[in-house]
């Protein structure tokens, strides 16, 4: 038998039989039952992708087999499905029922395996994030990052990272279920330098990527401040060159996209960082980590009316170069020819001359301002 099998071998075209057992494997092609016996095929070549993805998940479904055998077969499919080819086929097998049913399932092994095959299934994969979107996968997956189970949490945001990079609407569907509240109670309370580390990076592909507005939400909800408790513990408390590197990226990138100018006190924390770590360690060049670190110029023009609702234009000049949130700025306008005069005070917020009136002054409802305020004294 196996002189005869050796005889078929040597008087066959060898690459293209490679070729051939390569697309059954891959699911991409049948062998001819009429010329070949499915069991000796199957003896010789293995089972092709596709009957070895249904037979996983068949495993993982089956509620009578065991937790090991769930956890293999789970291994197994997150292999097969590393391929681009097989990660879009779960949605034309019709299986990612079947799989985002399992991250509900009530032991943790299973919940770690499943999220983690759909964190490689949707991985810089377009049509299966929309594919796993549609199937109602991403409800479930968001409820995992709060599991009691450490690991479970780990590969819940690993899947998630995977699901929402380069992937619009499911950033927005991420947003509608309270997802960003949820990175944000990571940020401040996890304790896993692990997880924090994969929060930490992940923000900085949002912010990088974002369409939604979330870069200023970030500033306002506190996220930004978070950030900055984060690179003061791993640079003071627990020394990690790594996390400090990702919270400084992440710092400059929010800095950058809503053109805020950095607080006194996260210039000196991020000039802390780079004395100690060595700014060349921490992956900013000489231009970011000065951006972290200096507070832009600015010019600017406002409209306020003064008691006698004469319009002003007041045009606060001064350089802001080397001055810092909190500084505070006199300048002089007329009242566009009047003799009346107005004294302006501003502070510096953000690193914007942002004003607001006080003493009754009403303000064009064009005008945005917030604190700082401009002091008008038309008494003199």
């Amino acid at each position: 038998m196996e002189k005869l099998l050796q005889w078929a071998v040597n008087n066959s075209d060898n690459s293209s039989l490679a070729e051939q057992a390569a697309a059954i494997r891959r699911g991409e092609a049948k062998p001819d039952p009429k010329r070949y016996d499915p069991k000796v095929l199957e003896a010789i070549l293995g089972k092709d992708d596709a009957t070895r993805m249904k037979d996983a998940v068949a495993c993982i479904s089956d509620p009578e087999d065991t937790i090991e055998n769930k956890e293999i077969a789970l291994d197994n499919l997150e292999l097969l499905i590393e391929g681009i080819d097989n990660a879009r086929n779960i949605e034309n097998m019709k299986l990612w029922p079947a799989i985002i049913k399992q991250l509900d399932h009530e032991a943790p092994e299973v919940r770690k395996g499943t999220a983690w095959v759909c964190g490689t299934a949707v991985q810089n994969n377009p049509e299966a994030q929309k594919a796993f979107m549609d199937n109602n996968g991403l409800e479930p997956l968001v409820k995992l990052l709060n599991d009691e189970d450490k690991s479970v949490r780990n590969k819940a945001q690993y899947a998630i990272s995977g699901f929402l990079k380069h992937h619009q609407a499911g950033v927005e569907a991420f947003d509608k279920l309270n997802g960003f509240e949820s990175l944000h109670d990571i940020l401040k309370n996890c304790q896993d330098a692990n997880m924090l580390r994969k929060v930490v990076f992940l923000y900085n592909s949002l912010v990088f990527d974002d369409a939604i507005g979330l870069t200023e939400r970030l500033v306002k909800d506190g996220t930004l401040d978070d950030l900055e408790k984060v690179l003061v513990k791993y640079t003071k408390e627990d020394e990690d060159e790594d996390m400090v590197e990702k919270a400084l990226r992440t710092i400059h990138t929010i800095i950058t996209k809503s053109k805020i100018t950095p607080s006194s006190e996260l210039k000196a924390h991020c000039k802390t960082a780079q004395e100690k770590y060595g700014a060349e360690n921490l992956g900013l060049t000489d231009s970011e980590a000065s951006k972290i670190q200096s507070t832009v110029a600015t010019e600017t023009t406002i409209k306020v009316f003064d008691h006698a609702n004469i319009l002003l234009d007041i045009a606060i000049n001064d350089s802001f170069k080397d001055r810092n949130e909190g500084d505070v700025v006199d300048s002089k306008a007329n009242d566009n020819g009047t003799t009346n005069a107005v004294e302006a005070t501003t502070v510096i917020v953000s690193g914007h001359a942002e004003q607001e009136a006080t003493d009754d002054v009403a303000l064009p409802p064009t005008v945005k301002y917030s604190k700082p305020w401009i002091h008008l004294r038309p008494d003199f």
